[in-house]
């Protein structure tokens, strides 16, 4: 217990450390792109009076195709809004959008909507990725494996209520339907009627893709929230979301290892190279495999869930199967 204690607090202050760390990288990309930023917004403005200026009656082609590439390459940079002096300018690099630009670099999700504007922003960038991302996973691990043992407290309850009635396949797609059911509704469905409520240009599908594109880590960018003229309190919203994504991402890959935790459901234990002999090898020792009254499932499971496996989600089968 006292054990347990102590290791529980140094992922405290390990937690802890990220956030800090979370926050140091935000600070330092804001310091050195907002300034660029701005100095490109304002280049931009230049070019757009300009052209005003220059072309009142008529515009030829070449012209106006120079005057789009121009606008175009400002928004790759992410600079979006427009210029006119009425409309309220939406910087890209403000305190939200670091912190969020930070985790969304750590987590590999990386959507891409915000670039690095100068060479120093990508040195730093580089070396932030080097130390963030491994210690990204290592937190990540760690935190995983106690809602391992949550996980494994819900798998025995499940056992006792239907143990009797079902056997150890069914009570674990039990609970794994379970969970399923719990990531969907609360980090899909509900998620989805907020964004879809805030967002002004969403709809639920939008956001319910979003969520999903975010949690795979695929990130295309092309949904990114905080970003619609004129939103209200972003930076707020910016950090939220970030903590959305991250507790998100723990339950998404906990759900991928209760799922890798079945046998039956494991296809590369299927496909790994001398797998069938291994297993038949391993089977003609088991004294179970003597019992011809026992299913061969019974026998799979005992196998994989050996003493060596250190998976959280690691159960005696005797009690999934009395």
């Amino acid at each position: 217990m006292a054990r347990m204690r102590k290791s529980s607090v140094k992922l405290l202050i390990a937690i802890v450390f990220y956030f800090c760390f979370l926050l140091l990288g935000a600070a330092i990309f804001l310091r050195i792109e907002r300034p660029k930023e701005e100095r490109a917004q304002h280049a931009l403005k230049m070019t757009y009076q300009e052209f005003l200026a220059e072309h009142k009656q008529c515009v030829a082609a070449y012209e106006l195709d120079d005057f789009i590439k121009t606008i175009s390459d400002a928004g790759d940079r992410g600079i979006k809004e427009s210029l006119y002096d009425e409309v309220k300018y939406l910087p890209s690099w403000d305190f939200g959008q670091a912190i969020f630009f930070a985790a969304t670099t750590l987590t590999t999700i990386g959507y891409g909507h915000v670039s690095k504007l100068s060479n120093w922003g990508k040195v730093f960038c580089i070396i932030y990725v080097l130390i963030g991302i491994p210690y990204t996973l290592i937190l990540l691990t760690a935190i995983l494996e106690r809602l391992g043992h949550v996980s494994n407290k819900l798998l025995k309850w499940v056992n006792n209520r239907y143990g009797n009635r079902y056997t150890p396949f069914k009570i674990r797609l039990i609970h794994l339907g379970s969970m399923v059911f719990l990531l969907v509704l609360f980090f899909f469905v509900i998620p989805s009627l907020v964004f879809a409520a805030i967002e002004p240009f969403w709809n639920f599908l939008d956001s319910f893709y979003y969520c999903f594109i975010s949690f795979t880590t695929i990130g295309y960018g092309d949904y990114v929230p905080g970003e619609a003229r004129g939103q209200k309190l972003r930076a707020i919203y910016k950090i939220a979301v970030t903590i959305f994504l991250l507790v998100g991402l723990l339950f998404m890959a906990l759900l991928l290892t209760i799922a890798y935790e079945i046998p039956q459901l494991n296809l590369s234990h299927m496909l790994m190279e001398g797998s069938d002999d291994d297993s038949s090898e391993r089977s003609t020792l088991n004294p179970n495999s003597m019992n011809e009254t026992e299913p061969k499932y019974v026998r799979h499971v005992d196998e994989v869930e050996s003493p060596t496996n250190q998976s959280p989600f690691k159960d005696d089968i005797r009690q999934l199967h009395p």
